[in-house]
């Protein structure tokens, strides 16, 4: 936690409700709703363009997943399956911010970070990681006061493998701008059969 708002934490936050103003819907919602859409037309065949799923794992509220244009080799993003509407107000549940996750919530989210750190493990052989939780930013306090960030924002956990070559360097550090040779839609196929290599041993 920190006294300010971190800039990546903003720009997160400003893309988000930009998109809510626009569509009038989370730009999380929709990102989780396309790649479940697309998981289960690939699991089923049903596939007719040849696109692949960026899924590594799901629970009943979460998934794990290669996000599109991915930033580097692997990384995986965790967001929350429900939404502000399917929790109940006396639950307290945001889906904004992590930190009012219930014990039952925080445990199964546990599970499924825990599962993609195994699948990065075996894959990658003990690769070095940043893992990142994304939430947002105190509510009822400066700007926040004026957001209700529950509409557009939706918490979410990063983990970024430090590859070393290949990963992030001097280029995309100093430009901001990020190469990356991998296919998150590959990624996620190979970290989705790591544990279907383990369950056949």
């Amino acid at each position: 936690s920190t006294p300010v708002v971190p800039v990546e934490a903003e720009r997160l936050q400003s893309l988000a409700m930009q998109y809510f103003k626009t569509h009038r819907s989370s730009l999380y919602d929709r990102i989780v709703e396309e790649e479940l859409t697309l998981h289960r037309d690939f699991r089923q065949g049903r596939n007719n363009k040849n696109k692949k799923s960026r899924v590594v794992e799901m629970t009943e509220n979460f998934v794990a997943l290669g996000p599109f244009a991915s930033p580097g080799p692997f990384v995986v993003l965790i967001l929350p399956r429900y939404h502000a509407s399917e929790t109940p107000s006396e639950n307290n549940i945001d889906p904004s911010d992590f930190t009012t996750l219930s014990d039952d919530l925080l445990e199964e989210c546990a599970t499924i970070v825990q599962s993609c750190l195994q699948r990065l493990h075996i894959l990658l052989e003990e690769p070095d990681f940043n893992l990142v939780v994304q939430t947002a930013p105190v509510a009822n306090r400066g700007v926040q006061a004026a957001v209700q960030s529950s509409a557009f924002f939706r918490w979410h956990i990063r983990i970024t493998p430090r590859l070393g070559a290949g990963a992030m360097a001097g280029f995309e550090l100093g430009s901001g701008f990020f190469s990356n040779s991998h296919m998150p839609e590959d990624d996620a196929q190979q970290l989705r059969d790591v544990m279907d290599l383990l369950h056949h041993e």
